[in-house]
């Protein structure tokens, strides 16, 4: 449908209160022409664009139609392990870059927001091309349900004052000295992690990260289900990590459940706990689990998942997976995501600059732009391992820029 002027300049509005922090972020959406706009007989997609600028929404309509593209994603979705792992499957997703292709005026560099309709939140957008680039490559992507859905996670996480002891914790990071003091944390952010990986490699990736913050690792008889809920609820929590399994009904997805040694977390579990919505700061999770980013798009178009799930009990920011993945390929992406936090390799471009408003030039954190690290996390297992099984599967949704505190 076309919206109303007055609808348009307040998303306009969101968005440029979202860019404050000095990003450069597009908004996409994907609707239906059945809804009022294209007037064809066989409905197709509709893409909506916004800016940050004063300048209108762009409207396009693609030129396949949404039954073409039911039918390829439910293609795509019935691959198995090994086809994804083959050339062919990428040039099969190929016949999706209609998608995109209104979005060639978007600059490289600039983040854009997917906001995907019906079935399209089942596969990896940003794998697919514009101008004969892989998105990915070009611009760093997030997910997210509206633009409305999106501002208010932004207003959560930003009003948190690391000066005022808001988000105060017991957690610590290291305190030696290094070659980029600048970037390095103090003992205030909080992080917990939940693993139960198969291989000696994620092992290996959840021993590095603990190490990094100086954090607890829930494994064995700790990795239950009672301490990774108690976790949620914590006050000062900013960072939750869980690797492990997880396991998706397509005909139930209510039952979309993690799995722990004391029994298995499922949707209802996550919608019942108390106090949802009572981190004055807001965590981002990471969800390395088998299929934790997939569900199922109900009747109401609302999708029903693990993710929807945790951003209601409190998370304003989630990496999940739309397929299982290989334990090599969840230890490098952790391992290169969670270093940005930590001033190492890749702190350059996950570290933003402070705001002038947000971030007050005395304040003793700065800003890391999660959608930078999670590009860099994703190009580093593609130039290891090409094949879009590999690199494809790990989604970035919610609000992308954390505060997190720095050493001085």
């Amino acid at each position: 449908m076309i919206l109303e002027a007055k609808h348009t300049d307040l998303l306009q509005a969101d968005l440029q209160t979202i860019n404050r922090l000095g990003d450069d972020a597009v908004f996409v959406d994907w609707y239906n022409s059945a809804c009022g706009l294209g007037g064809t007989i066989e409905p197709k997609p509709i893409i909506t664009t916004f800016s940050g600028t004063n300048e209108g929404p762009k409207y396009s309509v693609i030129s396949i139609t949404w039954k073409d593209v039911d039918k390829l994603v439910d293609a795509f979705m019935e691959m198995e392990t090994d086809e994804l792992q083959d050339s062919k499957c990428v040039e099969f997703l190929y016949k999706l870059n209609p998608l995109v292709e209104p979005l060639a005026w978007t600059k490289p560099g600039q983040t854009l927001i997917f906001s995907p309709y019906s079935n399209l939140h089942r596969i990896p957008l940003y794998a697919l091309k514009i101008n004969g680039e892989v998105i990915i490559k070009r611009n760093p992507i997030v997910y997210c349900s509206s633009l409305s859905a999106l501002v208010n996670t932004y207003r959560v996480r930003m009003q948190m004052d690391p000066q005022h002891g808001s988000t105060q914790s017991t957690a610590h990071v290291p305190n030696t000295e290094d070659s980029n003091p600048t970037r390095r944390l103090d003992g205030t952010l909080e992080v917990s992690l939940f693993s139960q990986p198969p291989t000696l490699d994620g092992h290996a990736a959840l021993k590095a990260t603990a190490t990094k913050f100086k954090a607890k690792a829930h494994i064995g008889e700790s990795f239950t289900a009672s301490s990774f809920t108690s976790t949620i609820q914590s006050l000062g929590l900013q960072l939750l990590y869980y690797h492990g399994h997880a396991d998706f009904s397509a005909t139930a997805p209510i039952d979309h459940c993690l799995i722990f040694s004391d029994r298995n977390l499922t949707l209802r579990d996550v919608f019942n706990l108390s106090s949802p919505l009572s981190h004055s700061a807001g965590f981002h999770v990471t969800l390395l689990g088998c299929g934790t980013g997939m569900s199922k798009t109900a009747p109401t178009e609302n999708v029903i998942g693990l993710v929807p799930s945790l951003l209601y009990a409190g998370a304003l920011s989630t990496v999940s997976t739309l397929w299982p993945f290989s334990d090599e390929d969840a230890a490098a992406y952790s391992e290169s995501f969670y270093e940005g936090f930590l001033g190492g390799e890749g702190g350059g471009t996950g570290v933003g600059e402070q705001g002038a408003e947000e971030v007050p030039p005395s304040a003793d954190d700065v800003v890391v732009n999660m959608a930078k690290l999670n590009q860099k996390a994703v190009l580093g297992i593609m130039r290891e391992r090409p094949e879009l099984y590999h690199w494809a599967p790990f989604v970035l949704n919610g609000y992308w820029m954390i505060r997190s505190p720095l050493h001085k």
